[in-house]
């Protein structure tokens, strides 16, 4: 074998064959129910907000572009944030999982103005993705105002597991 990396990845094969240690193999899963949810009510919320204020922001993409990117917006953020905020349940206190709710909710709120300015300029920012860095640049300008109020979440994320991230009595000796 001439590569050390494929002749280590045979020998570790080989020995977790013969030793009888097995990786466990993964179970399959159903649908991801929630994950389904966050793009249809990221999509929904995205739809509603773009209505609310008067039909989105630059309207440069059509509505039926603009709501579903929205909706992945949401779920990516939501995602993310939901699994802090289940991380944040096993911290010990009540106040940790109260924190961690607080900032999952806010930042699906975050996610949903996010996604409907992202969703707005997709044609734009996938189009200058191909012909124009500099102005592609300058396009992300109101991506990064409209994600701008996340440092709320991630307070109240850092509060969420500032217990878990405070030496304990017995570290202090």
């Amino acid at each position: 074998m001439r590569s050390p990396a494929l002749a280590l990845s045979v020998g570790m094969s080989n020995y977790l064959a013969r030793s009888g240690t097995r990786m466990p193999i993964p179970s399959t899963r159903g649908w991801a129910w929630l994950g389904v949810l966050f793009w249809v009510g990221g999509t929904a919320g995205t739809g509603a907000l773009s209505i609310a204020t008067g039909g989105g922001g630059s309207g440069a993409a059509p509505f039926w572009i603009a709501l579903p990117v929205g909706g992945v917006v949401v779920l990516a953020f939501g995602n993310f944030f939901n699994g802090l905020k289940n991380e944040a349940r096993h911290v010990g206190t009540p106040w940790c999982s109260t924190l961690g709710w607080g900032g999952f909710t806010w930042s699906l709120g975050v996610a949903t103005v996010a996604g409907l300015v992202v969703g707005d300029l997709a044609v734009q920012l996938l189009t200058e993705f191909v012909t124009n860095w500099v102005a592609l640049i300058a396009s992300v300008g109101p991506i990064v105002v409209a994600m701008s109020p996340l440092f709320v979440t991630y307070a109240l994320m850092i509060g969420a597991f500032w217990p878990a991230l405070r030496p304990s009595s017995d570290d202090r000796r």
